[in-house]
Parts: structure tokens; sequence; C-alpha cells
């Protein structure tokens, strides 16, 4: 096993290399059954302990695609940028995020402005701190804030295409936003997302696509512990963790559906869908844990190491992609925090 202290971002997610050790227990803490101890892909992704992480199995380093920074709130409630194609864990955790655009200029210095909107689309506003935003035009709302690190949202149907924000700055607004929700409908499904600082133009945050290429894993298991951020009537589903052989027709993924809130496993092979459901729903900002089991005649999902379901797949996957916090298939955002997921290839896995 391979231990060591980092001194940089990128060191940290180079690639670690580790021998399986005698007994059927990782460093982090999983416990391995079936053929997984004898040597077989063991990976475990513990953001919430941070590197060095256990990677036997995998086949190159985890990459993140994302080609804009991002950022999120530490502990202490600052503020963290990471960089451009680094993944953004802080916390203790990896922030998986749409590509959101902020439409609020000179952010860092909140003042009066109008900002053009698309007219029957729908937005959220947002900031941290004290201060008052009045809004005018395509919407009608004054927004008091609270202090930081209190966050103050309203998210709205626009009725034209000309929203006015009037500021009033009480010492404390921090992090103003106005954001278009790509994928929402009505205001119940929108949601902000972690600031994104702005100058004289508006900035775009690109999707994150955080993945690991692994050696083939045949029927395999997936653990994951996550906390989502957008509301349960967010359309879209929400992917945690999939593995999938770089195609949308052979793939594993445990996720949160859209709209219901369900905690479930699909698996598709050769193009052909099942569903596994825990009978359980996720809630929104609430970390929980979603788990998945493959055979070659059952996908069973485990939710919270108590709700299970399961369905009855035909045939024998073997899958070289983990991608977490999104999906191949149609690109599905966890939209908020991962803790941890770990792949174990022909076994199942227990203390999680």
């Amino acid at each position: 096993m391979i231990r060591g202290k980092f001194t940089s971002t990128v060191a940290a997610f180079a690639l670690l290399s580790a021998s399986i050790p005698a007994s059927p227990t990782t460093p982090l803490g999983l416990t391995l059954f079936g053929q997984a101890h004898l040597g077989l892909s063991v990976i475990d992704l513990n953001f919430a302990k941070g590197p060095p992480y256990y990677l036997k199995g995998a086949t190159g380093p985890l990459t993140e695609a994302r080609s804009t920074p991002a950022t999120a709130f530490d502990a202490n409630n600052n503020l963290v940028t990471c960089a451009a194609f680094v993944p953004c864990v802080v916390g203790g955790k990896l922030w998986v995020y749409e590509a959101r655009t902020n439409l609020f200029l000179n952010s860092n210095a909140p003042a009066t402005q109008t900002i053009t909107v698309v007219s029957g689309s729908v937005y959220t506003v947002s900031f941290y701190g004290t201060g008052t935003l009045t809004l005018s035009g395509a919407a009608t709302q004054t927004m008091t804030g609270s202090a930081y690190p209190a966050q103050t949202v309203y998210s709205f149907v626009a009725s034209s295409t000309s929203l006015t924000a009037t500021v009033t700055v009480l010492g404390g607004m921090q992090y103003p936003q106005v954001e278009l929700n790509p994928s929402a409908t009505t205001a119940a499904q929108a949601f902000p997302t972690p600031p994104i600082q702005t100058g004289a133009t508006s900035v775009a945050r690109n999707a994150s696509q955080v993945s690991l290429a692994t050696q083939s894993c045949a029927n395999p298991s997936i653990l994951a512990i996550g906390t989502p951020s957008a509301p349960i009537a967010y359309v879209p589903d929400q992917v945690l963790a999939e593995i999938d052989d770089g195609t949308i027709n052979n793939l594993v993924s445990v996720k949160k559906l859209g709209i219901t809130g369900a905690a479930v496993s699909d698996e598709l092979i050769s193009g052909v869908f099942t569903r596994a459901s825990s009978g359980a729903n996720w809630t929104t900002g609430t970390s929980a844990k979603l788990s998945q089991r493959t055979t070659s005649t059952t996908n069973t999902a485990v939710f919270n190491n108590s709700s299970t379901g399961s369905s009855s797949p035909s045939g024998v996957l073997t899958l070289t992609h983990l991608l977490i916090g999104q999906s191949t298939y149609a690109l599905n955002y966890w939209n908020g925090g991962i803790s941890r997921v770990a792949l174990a290839c022909g076994s199942s896995l227990t203390g999680y």
C-alpha cells in the first residue's frame, strides 16, 4: 500500500497503485466478499478522508474535463476556487454541477443593474449575507438577506426579457448570482449552484465531468454517498456514479430519479434496460448511501443499508469507464456533493 503526503492538488490526484492486503479489507474500511480480495479491481475514492485513494485496478488518473474554474465552500464557509481540469474536492466532498452562467455583473462589488433574460425561461437569483435585492420587470420580489453564511434564494419564470435588480448593500452582500436553470420548467424545479464570480461581463462555469479508466470489470458493485442539491421536483435524473464501456449500450449506474427522487440502480446490457428501485427516496440537502450489486441474473439497489429492491437482467457486463456525478447515457449531472464512491469487480462490499 502506498502512503504519502501530497503537496499539491495535482499530485493528490496522480494515479496511486496499491496491493490488495491479505485480509479482505481495504485501508479505508471496506470489507470485500467474493473474489475482490484475491487481487481483482477495487477502487475506493473516499473524498471525506482525502488522498491517498485506493485504486487497485485503475489504469489512469482521476480526471476532470471541466475547462473552467469552479467553486465550493469549505468547512469554515470560505469560498474555495478549484482550477480548470482539476476535480473540485473541498470540505470532504467532490462537487459536481451542470453548466451554469452568472448574469449578474461585478459580483464582488454589487450594484443596481438591468439583466437581459429569456421570457418564459426559469431563473434563480441568490446571494449570501445581508443586504437587499429588489427585482422588477421579468420578476417582482424583494429579497432580504441575513448574516453570512446564510443564503437568500428566489426562483421565477421570466415574464419579460428584462430583469432589473436594485441593490441595497448593507455591509455584507456577497456572491450575488442570476442564473438560468436550463432543465427547469417551473420555479419549484429550480435551484442555485455555487458562486460564479464575475467582472464586467457574465461568466460561465462548464459542467463537471469526472472519470477514471479501469481494468475490465465484470459484474461490478458500486457504493456511493452523496448529498443532492437539486429539489426533488428537478426533472432530469441525477447520476451519483456509473461504470460503462464508453458507450450508451452497456452500463450500470446509481442515481436519483427526476421528479420523484427515487433511489435506483439502472443497468443496460446490449441496450436492454432494467431498473432496480430501492423503494426509498433521496432528500435534498441530506447525505445518504446508495449501493448496487450486479450478477449475471440480478441487479440489486440498497439505500442507506436498509431499503432494497432488485431487477432481473440477463448477461455478464464487462466495463472499463467509471464516471462520478454524471452519465455517458444522458449527461445527467449529480448537482451536489459526493463524499465517497467505491467499485469492486465480481464481488460485493460492506462496511460502507
